[in-house]
């Protein structure tokens, strides 16, 4: 991560493009980067290495007003290379790219990308010439569709200024990534109408260009104060603070028995349910649903099914029924290869249920923009499930704060979706929803997806994440949230030479429920700090020179924390709070935050 400045922009350079491009201060893009999908529309990695002018005494960026940076990168496992150039042009931001094709190759997407905080609902977005554009209001809910279309000039508000893009060398088009758990919009080439896969094949470089130049308003907005926020600031930021009361939090168990010290470990982090996996194609289901219900037993004395229900088996929706009767609340029912619950099956559900004490439960099981692109769940549905993202399009350093800014819009939606039916959030994944349930023609079995490792699992960034997610969540109040793959061999911790061994997630879950349910103070997530603040206690999330920080473990006990006395004024209360308001984190090897 190198930084970039020339002529009033600034930028970080990162082998994930250009991020925080701004002008004078004023964010004008998240990110500006080349993309590169696949035929299944997996993105492969292209690391980029930047050659950058000299830079000033001290080791600050260079900010001559010519100064030009170069790019190049290889796109893995693809006979593709990207080079290009990013240069100041006046009061314009020019970035070239260049693509490489070395032998034929078909690919669903190949072009730059730009991100666009999404404008305020109504606000305009114009595409086309100077004097030839028109406009269209900025989407008040999750647009389900492309938000514009077929254009090569796009003008829209941004942080403080307007910004015009101009895209040369393909037809572009936008759509809201709040979509997929990103709180962005995306500007990308081509349009999804097109025909599929593109055809690439060797010859010269294909070349495009995308060039942002800005117009400050004279009536800017006042910036966000969480934007910039630092660790000091968390009491002041309080006041202002939506006040919230947590969800029941639950875990999932991909299915298999555990041992009684395993089991005392992850009740450490005060589970209210486990959510379960029913695959119904399997022969073995009945004996593998007995025993995972007797973990959800012993974890929280409640469990919550989804079911994978293939064509043919609804007929074993009544064992289903009264296996679980008595332990499960509801079951979300999915038909093979079907991203959201159908009618058929929900209306088949309602009939085996019946009396059984387990409500209806339809919705997605993959993205939220499944579900938003139904508009509705079966009029037999009795509760609602929507899956969330940690990081759908952004490495670590950024998914803290791009996924769960996405989730007041998404639960907002899913709330009118709904129809006044309980909201469950669950479950709340690191990796995209892609990952825990197998794609059409998938090879990979849907227990197998379910329980699909994931290197984030053992890593602070999880633990980070989840207090990040849960103080997002608890200021939208849906009825329940559960966090996707954490029990078993992997999640909150991992069993090693049979000890269970436990991972920085189940200190921060283990804290969350010796906290209590509330009321706090939910901060969203700024580019700093995000968590819950309590009347004399809380848990934050806060970001460092070297990422995300988070409690952490050392020798199997979770860490101390210093405490600031800092007195802070809940939101809505008249008490001053006397103890301390902030914990501040760290980790026994001298780092703190």
């Amino acid at each position: 991560m190198r930084p970039f400045a020339s002529g009033g922009w600034t930028m970080l350079l990162t082998g994930h493009g250009l991020e925080e491009v701004a002008y004078r201060g004023h964010v004008v893009s998240p990110r500006v980067f080349f993309s590169v999908r696949d035929e299944s529309w997996r993105s492969p990695e292209i690391p980029i290495t930047y050659g950058l002018p000299v830079g000033l005494p001290g080791g600050r960026p260079p900010t001559a007003p010519d100064a030009t940076g170069t790019f190049a990168g290889r796109v893995a496992g693809h006979p593709l290379a990207v080079s290009g150039s990013v240069q100041v042009t006046g009061h314009a931001l020019r970035v070239a790219f260049g693509l490489e094709v070395e032998s034929a190759v078909d690919v669903a997407r190949a072009g730059p990308c730009v991100l666009h905080a999404p404008p305020a609902p109504g606000a305009p977005i114009s595409t086309g010439p100077p004097g030839g554009e028109t406009s269209v209001p900025a989407p008040s809910g999750i647009s389900a569709r492309p938000v514009v279309s077929g254009f090569h000039r796009l003008h829209l508000p941004a942080d403080g200024v307007d910004v015009t893009v101009e895209l040369d060398g393909a037809t572009y088009e936008m759509e809201d990534q709040r979509n997929w758990g990103d709180a962005t919009f995306k500007s990308y080439c081509p349009p999804l109408s097109e025909e599929r896969p593109l055809r690439l094949a060797p010859g010269s470089p294909v070349s495009f260009t995308v060039t942002l130049s800005t117009e400050v308003r004279a009536t800017a907005p006042g910036r966000n104060p969480l934007a910039d926020a630092e660790v000091g600031d968390v009491a002041d930021l309080c006041v202002g603070s939506p006040v919230a009361t947590l969800p029941p939090i639950g875990l999932t168990h991909p299915g298999g028995p555990l041992d009684d010290a395993t089991l005392a470990r992850i009740a450490e982090t005060g589970p209210a349910y486990v959510h379960l996996l029913v695959d119904l194609a399997d022969e073995e289901w009945v004996d593998r649903l007995r025993c995972d219900l007797e973990v959800a037993r012993q974890l929280a004395g409640r469990a919550v099914l989804t079911v994978d229900c293939p064509r043919g088996r609804e007929t074993l929706l009544p064992a289903l029924a009264s296996a679980c009767s008595g332990v499960a609340d509801a079951a979300f029912l999915f038909a093979r290869d079907e991203p959201v619950t159908s009618d058929r099956l929900a209306e088949t559900a309602r009939r085996a249920l019946d009396g059984s004490g387990v409500r209806v439960g339809a919705g997605t099981r993959g993205h939220f923009a499944s579900l938003n692109i139904a508009g509705r769940v079966p009029d037999a549905a009795e509760v609602v499930g929507v899956a969330l993202t940690g990081a759908a399009h952004d490495d670590d350093r950024r998914a803290i704060t791009t996924g769960p800014a996405s989730y007041a819009a998404i639960v907002a939606e899913a709330r009118r979706i709904a129809a006044g039916r309980d909201l469950y959030l669950g479950p709340v994944g690191l990796a995209p929803t892609f990952d825990s349930w197998p794609p059409r023609d998938a090879a990979l079995p849907v227990r197998a997806a379910w329980d699909g490792p994931h290197r984030r699992h053992a890593s602070r960034f999880g633990a980070t994440w989840a207090v990040a997610a849960y103080a997002a969540l608890a200021a939208s109040g849906p009825a329940r949230v559960c966090l996707a793959g954490t029990v078993g061999g992997r999640g909150v911790g991992a069993v090693v030479d049979g000890r269970f061994r436990p991972h920085p997630v189940h200190a921060a879950l283990a804290r969350i429920a010796a906290l209590g349910p509330g009321p706090y103070a939910a901060l969203p997530p700024g580019r700093s700090v995000a968590g819950l603040i309590g009347l004399y206690d809380g848990l934050v999330a806060v970001m460092g020179e070297s990422g995300w920080r988070v409690p952490s473990t050392s020798g199997g006990r979770p860490v101390g924390a210093r405490t600031v006395l800092r007195p802070a004024v809940l939101p809505a209360r008249d008490a001053v709070v006397a103890g301390p308001d902030l914990v501040a984190l760290s980790w026994g090897d001298g780092r703190s935050a």
